[in-house]
């Protein structure tokens, strides 16, 4: 019982963790499409990479 605990909780938490990078590289991705777009004076103009369904996020973004 203890080596199958131990086993599944290494193996969460080696899922946990590479999911976690992956979501951090998907906000730093989004964030920088953000920037880009708006260093190139397009303001008004939506985000080549991005998904239009984030674009509610943007417009709060760009509010600040």
């Amino acid at each position: 019982m203890v080596t199958v605990f131990l086993l599944s909780y290494i193996i969460a938490s080696v899922f946990m963790a590479l999911f976690s990078i992956a979501s951090n590289s998907l906000v730093q991705c989004f964030l920088t499409d953000v920037e880009l777009s708006r260093g190139n004076g397009m303001e008004g103009v939506d985000g080549r990479h991005r998904p239009k369904e984030l674009e509610h996020l943007v417009n709060s973004m760009r509010k600040k």
